[in-house]
């Protein structure tokens, strides 16, 4: 019984990945390239995967991350191999391309090629933090889809590349919040190391205290409790009240104290609590944490069965947006959210019409997958 409790963590590690929604991103370059290359990003927006003979341009790193559609991800990867193919083995550009066609080939959930072009990648700028982070995520998506066995062969190596990324790369705080991740909230005989994670977010702080109190909070509700938790984010978000990250973490460490509670009252009160925080982290720029925040608001609805129609309302304005981000919710997983509130009101037909959807989009979405099975057999 304990092997299989260890091993459910295990894979629970490996699902959960870079999976914090509310951390801040790092928009890091690969490589180093010149003020004139710097411009020309700029110039562009990020919105195309480009090289130079000095490598990367700044912005495409996150393009490739952006991108969203298969179509576009398919369209990425050809574009990209063509202009591997063009370019002389040994050439600056040719590492950049490896890191760019890890990423894409992960969010393709291949992860053979993630982990091929990750490894020489990394090969080919060693002393890029960003090439070793991306390289860590493609590990822990070989973790992810290879099983318990691969899950433990692995995870030694994905500390180590993620260790280095942020060896090289101090600033990169989305690798340091993985770490921290691990080593708090994983169990001791795995490899976590609570009092580690407190260090790590100790230095944290020293670069972004913000980020690093929402992970203590998080930590804290994790190791002692749901209210310790949500204590430690209200002084966060007093402390910084303009800042949108910590009312996100508190309005999730909100609603789950939420599920603690016996009576009724309590927790409708705890989730109207968790909707002001998640309001208030709308309060910002249309970026990531306002998407999260968003359909964080509809989810608190669908879970827990109130006001869908407002639900309803709050996933049309995501899908009006249509953000992109790798740790937003797809479009895919919009149309299962709308089918499950179809299901709720009892309109099966709108339900199948939306999980169907949600399958279009997104074909390997396990949970519309799920739904249309269930409702198509009622």
């Amino acid at each position: 019984m304990n092997w299989i409790r260890i091993t459910g963590v295990v894979l629970l590690l490996v699902l959960c990945v870079g999976s914090w929604r509310w951390m801040a991103q790092s928009s890091a370059a690969v490589v180093e390239v010149s003020d004139e290359d710097r411009a020309l990003a700029a110039e562009q927006g990020g919105l195309e995967l480009s090289v130079t003979l000095e490598g990367l341009h700044p912005a495409s790193l996150e393009a490739a991350r952006n991108l969203y559609e298969p179509a576009e991800l398919e369209a990425a990867r050809e574009a990209l191999v063509r202009a591997l193919k063009d370019t002389p083995r040994g050439a600056t550009d040719e590492g950049a391309l490896h890191v760019l066609l890890s990423v894409v080939a992960r969010r393709l959930h291949d992860a053979e090629a993630a982990l091929a072009h990750g490894r020489r990648g990394a090969e080919l700028l060693p002393a890029s933090g960003d090439a070793h982070h991306v390289y860590s995520r493609a590990i822990a998506e070989q973790m992810r889809v290879g099983g318990m066995m691969a899950a433990m062969k692995n995870m030694e190596p994905w500390l180590a590349e993620l260790r280095m990324s942020i060896d090289l790369d101090p600033s990169n705080v989305t690798a340091r919040s993985e770490e921290i991740f691990f080593l708090g909230f994983i169990p001791k005989l795995l490899g976590g190391n609570p009092d580690l994670a407190k260090d790590r977010i100790a230095d944290l702080a020293s670069m972004d205290e913000p980020t690093a109190l929402g992970l203590e909070a998080t930590l804290v509700g994790h190791l002692e409790d749901a209210v310790a938790g949500c204590e430690s984010s209200a002084a966060a978000v007093q402390k910084y009240p303009a800042h949108t990250g910590l009312a996100l973490t508190h309005g999730i460490l909100l609603e789950r104290l939420a599920a603690d509670k016996e009576s009724l009252e309590e927790k409708s009160t705890l989730y109207n609590q968790a909707d002001g925080e998640f309001v208030r982290a709308m309060g910002g720029e249309r970026d990531g944490t306002f998407h999260r925040a968003l359909y964080r608001r509809a989810q608190l609805r669908i879970d827990h069965e109130f006001d869908l129609d407002t639900a309803q309302d709050l996933l049309d304005d995501y899908l009006a947006d249509l953000p992109r981000g790798e740790m937003l919710a797809s479009v895919g997983r919009i149309h299962w959210r709308k089918g499950q509130i179809h299901a709720l009101q009892g309109d099966k037909d709108k339900a199948r019409a939306a999980f169907a959807a949600a399958l279009e989009f997104e074909p390997e979405l396990a949970e519309a997958t799920k739904a249309l099975k269930e409702i198509t057999a009622e």
